[in-house]
């Protein structure tokens, strides 16, 4: 037993070992009784190890089946306690694991239900979107698993699928009839989440899907104006192929072409002058300041000369200059291009 003793010194060695032993029962190598007093002699605490969270971590991690058949068995479960142990399954990509909580008669038992979530809203989708765990997504969409739940923070699986650039699992979700103009607590929708980290791919698919392109986000922001700023032109072009409004502010009057100009992105401020968009347009914040102004102040020289063109070949004199008092902006307005 000496280089058993070592293994079990460790928490993670005690738990390899008890795996083990209990494979030895299923197989028949060692019987119930065998096993009883073995783990008696082996884990004098073992209610302790069963209870410790970290040591549940260790098993989905080293997928130790047997010690979690184990573990189901000997505790007294709860719907709440299944649910939590789906979604560290799933984060651990553990498919096997998911399969038996809900093919077995575990499921029968206490009826596990995939649309509760854990203590943070989270639920077994969520994560396995998140994490890009495309099988395990299918499964439990299959198993019946609510596709539009959140979590605190207002979050669908969508939404984090979108984020994470997870395409396939963004058109199963969508398949399974995900909501694509749900939004969080902040107002941000599956598609501003895949427009602001440059999914192209993605945002095309959400578009065919239905997705709004111009609902309001926190500030006024739409996806339009995310992709202006992130300089994704590419996305910026289908999203204004879709219908976005090119004119469309934010809640203090910052348009498109204004964000194009402060941040310097040309061929996307081309493109959106080719596309009608207003270069006279002056924002709400008291001060009318348009964005030749905002070019100018941030010294975008090549900017400047488009728009100043564009200005001229509509037929329009463009506003060039304002009063020295106008540029003293309100303490609330301070950072308002930033």
């Amino acid at each position: 037993m000496g280089k058993l003793d070592d293994l079990v010194e460790k928490q993670e060695g005690k738990i390899c070992v008890l795996n083990r032993l209990l494979q030895g029962t299923e197989s028949k190598k060692i019987s119930d009784g065998e096993i009883s007093n073995l783990l008696k002699k082996l884990f004098p605490n073992l209610q302790n190890i069963l209870n410790n969270k970290f040591n549940v971590g260790i098993c989905w991690k080293n997928d130790y089946r047997y010690f979690f058949k184990y573990l189901i068995k000997e505790q007294k479960l709860e719907k709440q306690v299944l649910t939590e142990y789906l979604c560290s399954a799933s984060y651990y990509n553990c498919f096997d694991i998911i399969k038996y909580l809900l093919e077995t008669d575990i499921n029968k038992n206490f009826n596990v239900d995939l649309k509760i979530s854990d203590d943070e809203g989270i639920n077994a989708l969520i994560i396995a979107a998140s994490k890009g765990h495309k099988e395990i997504v299918q499964y439990l969409i299959k198993a019946g698993a609510n596709v539009n739940l959140s979590d605190h923070n207002g979050e669908t699986a969508l939404m984090d699928a979108a984020s994470q650039g997870h395409k396939e699992i963004v058109q199963d979700l969508i398949k399974a009839g995900a909501n694509v103009n749900l939004s969080n607590n902040n107002g941000t929708t599956a598609l501003r989440a895949a427009v602001l980290k440059g999914h192209k791919e993605i945002v095309q698919d959400l578009i065919k899907a239905g997705s709004k392109v111009d609902l309001l986000g926190k500030n006024g922001v739409t996806a339009l104006m995310v992709a202006v700023s992130q300089g994704h032109k590419e996305i910026v072009q289908d999203l204004i192929k879709a219908g976005a409004d090119v004119d469309i502010k934010k809640n203090q009057g910052q348009t498109p072409l204004m964000l194009a100009a402060l941040q310097g992105h040309k061929e996307i401020l081309e493109y959106l002058i080719e596309a009608g968009a207003n270069v006279n347009i002056s924002d709400d914040s008291g001060i009318t300041i348009t964005a030749l102004m905002i070019a100018a102040s941030q010294g975008h020289e090549d900017i400047v000369e488009l728009l100043l063109n564009a200005a001229t070949n509509n037929g329009k004199t463009p506003r060039t200059s304002i009063k020295p008092e106008e540029w003293q902006p309100k303490k609330d307005n301070q950072n308002r291009w930033r």
